[in-house]
């Protein structure tokens, strides 16, 4: 029989991008939108932990994660992506 942690499910939460390529999305937004994804996956690490650790009983012991999901097209998923990348959330890349 498995034990109790394998019947829990992992605390994710998974965010989709999609957006603006270039040249709509203009280089000089760069830095403004990859600061502001890396502020949001930031503060949704510490919410989960918050989550977690009020619930730890519900969810399974491995640590919070948060993922991003994205097909990677230039512009705005690749600035999420590495934003992503720098803050500690893993990447799920969805490739035709």
């Amino acid at each position: 029989m498995p034990d109790a942690d394998t019947l829990r499910p992992r605390l994710v939460l998974r965010f989709g991008v999609t957006g603006h390529r270039p040249p709509r999305f203009a280089r000089e937004h760069h830095d403004a939108a990859m600061q502001t994804c890396r502020e949001i996956f930031a503060r949704s690490e510490d919410i989960l932990s918050g989550i977690y650790a009020s619930h730890s009983d519900t969810f399974a012991s491995d640590k919070p994660q948060v993922r991003l999901v994205s097909a990677l097209a230039d512009g705005a998923d690749i600035v999420a992506a590495e934003a992503a990348i720098a803050q500690g959330a893993s990447l799920s890349a969805c490739l035709p």
